[in-house]
């Protein structure tokens, strides 16, 4: 068997050296090049590449795939020169490069994930930034927030994840809590069924907070929120508002008061005679009242009106002159319909003042978190009591 370690090392041309065809990595390797790319910028090339002698000075690679295309891209993006020297061992004329290529592969043993983010969290603690290491290995802030959050988890999760107990999905969902203590009660008072389920999880750690996808959050803010000093858990495992919850619900619940309050305010001043502030409102809350339609307002006289007029000429032409073109008319008048379509669909209504002084407005907020205005409400008479007629005396009889 070839003993690569006792093989000189020696450096070659980048432009020298050629893929071998028959590499046994047939796929996956130009995956994380962008990685490899920024770790080898970083620290240099680590591991040399294996090859052999080919025709013409060249040399054919057996094991070092990823790596020479690394490079390759480098130098076409000018981050290294196409002669940039690259450590090689080369193999002898009668080694079988299937058997190089097969060892490069399969007999090595990777980082657990463990091992990985705790060497991650050792940069940090010898005071690399979080942007330093983003750019020195080729990834997004995010991706080291990510491995540096599960980095800090409690030993206990870390065992149980290593002898199969728990899913890496399930050891993600704990990341929302720094707490070791907690961690490990939520864990082991978890049944045996639900170890599996990550979402019971973060709502058993989130049970306290609003979700940002909720109405009131969507109402108020996120960004209000936080500028108020309100806490946001965001899990570092989700996207967008999927990944965020509200953990201050009484404040939450103060800045949904005050701008329902600001509302309220423009609407007592729009004339309306009394306005309801209600955060949640329903079909029942509502069926005491009488809602009254808003009016609409008429049609612009220089725009539907002239319009209407020339589509009752084209059709009174259509009608009655057997010689015109039928066709061309009835496209014309077409035109014409779509055109006052248009403008009544931009039509609006409005509330007359008598109404406004008799009527009244609640002010909610919408299913998608909009302000929402019902107004128009009237309350509606009590129903009337009617007393049964007095029988006569000889009804009984």
């Amino acid at each position: 068997m070839l003993n690569l370690t006792k093989l000189e090392t020696v450096e070659i041309p980048l432009n020298k050296l050629t893929l071998w065809e028959d590499n046994v990595r047939t796929s996956g390797a130009e995956e994380g090049l962008d990685e490899l790319i920024a770790s080898i910028c970083s620290v240099g090339l680590l591991q040399s590449l294996v090859v052999k002698k080919a025709s013409r000075g060249t040399f054919i690679i057996g094991a070092g795939k990823r790596r020479f295309l690394a490079l390759s891209q480098m130098a076409e993006k000018g981050d290294v020169k196409r002669s940039y020297a690259v450590p090689c061992r080369i193999a002898p004329d009668d080694a079988d490069l299937t058997e190089i290529s097969l060892a490069e592969n399969v007999v090595r043993i990777d980082m657990s994930p463990q091992q990985e983010v705790i060497a991650w969290r050792r940069l940090v603690d010898e005071g690399k930034c979080i942007g330093d290491i983003a750019v020195r290995f080729g990834v997004s802030e995010t991706i080291v927030h990510r491995r540096l959050a599960i980095a800090r988890l409690s030993p206990a999760l870390w065992t149980a994840y290593e002898g199969d107990l728990m899913t890496l999905e399930v050891l993600q969902a704990f990341t929302l809590t720094a707490d070791h203590a907690t961690q490990e009660r939520v864990w082991n008072e978890l049944p045996e069924w639900d170890r599996d389920n990550a979402g019971i999880v973060r709502r058993i750690l989130l049970k306290e907070e609003i979700p940002a996808t909720d109405k009131r959050v969507r109402f108020v803010g996120l960004d209000t929120y936080e500028a108020a000093g309100g806490l946001v858990t965001r899990d570092l495992f989700s996207e967008g508002e999927d990944g965020a919850s509200v953990a201050d619900p009484e404040l939450l619940n103060r800045l949904v008061s005050e701008k329902l309050q600001t509302l309220a305010t423009d609407a007592k001043a729009d004339g309306w005679k009394w306005i309801d502030v209600q955060p949640q409102v329903d079909h029942q809350s509502l069926g005491k009242f009488r809602r009254i339609q808003p009016t609409p307002e008429p049609l612009p006289k220089k725009d539907a009106a002239k319009l209407q007029q020339k589509m009752a000429k084209l059709q009174e032409q259509a009608e009655s002159d057997d010689s015109a073109d039928q066709d061309a008319l009835y496209d014309q008048i077409e035109g014409l319909q779509e055109q006052i379509e248009t403008i009544e669909n931009k039509q609006t209504a409005t509330f007359d003042a008598e109404t406004k002084a008799q009527c009244g407005t609640v002010v909610t907020i919408g299913p998608d978190g909009e302000p929402q205005l019902i107004a128009g409400l009237r309350t509606n008479p009590p129903p009337t009591s009617r007393k049964p007629p007095i029988p006569p005396p000889w009804s009984n009889r």
